[in-house]
């Protein structure tokens, strides 16, 4: 007798497990807990995002199975609502409509993909619709617009995501680098730095020239970056001697700048006779004397100071 009992027990009871998991989605409820305060943040760079039904017109029976990048975060029907962790970062959001429930026997009868980029420190708040022919729609709402509506819901969704997102670091992008630009321009006459026909500071008077000008480097209040000496011939001699000449001047500079403690990265150029100032200005009617006089302001040595008009915080630049 007993026997009988207890096999009639175990028939009804998988008779109403049967008939709960088929047509009614009330298995979805889980518990009361007003929509109006579901998004708790848990401190981390996680984003906590909220999805409930906004409308629903369809008038079957179904359920909306929400995917992120392919693993289900959970489901919704009419009156549910589940939130859920996201790390920052680009997601693809795949909305099912399923009739009945959420097996894997239910028929999907719509499916709807949305690539979300998640940002970071702001929680979210999407609504679903689904229309009279079953269309799905998710729209991102203002934390004003959802809890006018989840004020409605009441219950929570049961079936929710079990994988919790490990979020990686995020690195914050460099800021773009700062082009220099020229920040000054100062003409050394090479007259007064150089004999004749020699790349070899004279005398005193010339190195107290360049002293002059490391002077104006450290008390500028810039970041200069790199410095670059020219140096400059008259055209009278030939072109490849000129070349040279201007060449060994430059580097001559350049040594004396290093000597004095100058460690920002220099560059010197050779410019031979390339670049007169006095253009056409000196003609070959004038005597040799009156003529190399005339060109004496093509014989030059050019430092350019280029960088950025932020104040720098220290004396001297670093290599």
């Amino acid at each position: 007798m007993n026997q009988h009992k207890i096999v009639f027990l175990s028939v009804v009871i998988g008779l109403f497990l049967l008939t709960g998991c088929t047509s009614d989605n009330r298995y979805l409820i889980g518990p009361n807990n007003q929509g109006g305060d579901a998004l708790e943040n848990d401190g981390s760079d996680k984003i906590q995002v909220l999805f409930f039904i906004e409308t629903d017109e369809s008038k079957d029976k179904h359920s909306i199975l929400v995917h992120a990048n392919e693993r289900l975060l959970g489901a919704l029907t009419q009156g549910l609502y589940f939130n859920a962790a996201f790390c920052p970062g680009e997601k693809i959001l795949r909305f099912e409509k399923r009739e009945k429930g959420f097996h894997v026997q239910d028929t999907v009868t719509n499916t709807h993909y949305v690539n979300w980029n998640i940002p970071k420190g702001e929680d979210l708040y999407i609504g679903v619709s689904v229309n009279e022919e079953g269309t799905i729609d998710a729209t991102p709402k203002s934390e004003i617009e959802a809890k006018e509506i989840l004020g409605n819901i009441e219950y929570k969704t049961f079936l929710v995501n079990r994988k919790i997102d490990i979020c990686e670091p995020l690195v914050q992008p460099l800021p773009p680098a700062e082009e220099p630009v020229k920040l000054k321009n100062i003409e050394l006459s090479a007259d007064a730095l150089f004999a004749f026909d020699s790349a070899r500071l004279k005398n005193e008077a010339s190195k107290a020239e360049i002293d002059k000008l490391i002077a104006q480097i450290n008390s500028a209040h810039l970041t200069i970056t790199k410095i670059v000496v020219s140096g400059h011939t008259d055209r009278l001699g030939p072109t490849a001697y000129n070349q040279s000449l201007s060449e060994k001047r430059a580097e001559s500079i350049v040594n004396y700048l290093i000597t004095k403690g100058i460690t920002s990265r220099i560059e010197s150029i050779g410019n031979g006779s390339r670049y007169p100032v006095t253009k056409t200005q000196c003609t070959n009617t004038l005597s040799k004397k009156e003529l190399i006089t005339c060109l004496q302001p093509d014989r030059r040595v050019s430092v350019e100071l280029w960088g950025s008009f932020k104040e720098k915080s220290v004396s001297s630049i670093k290599k």
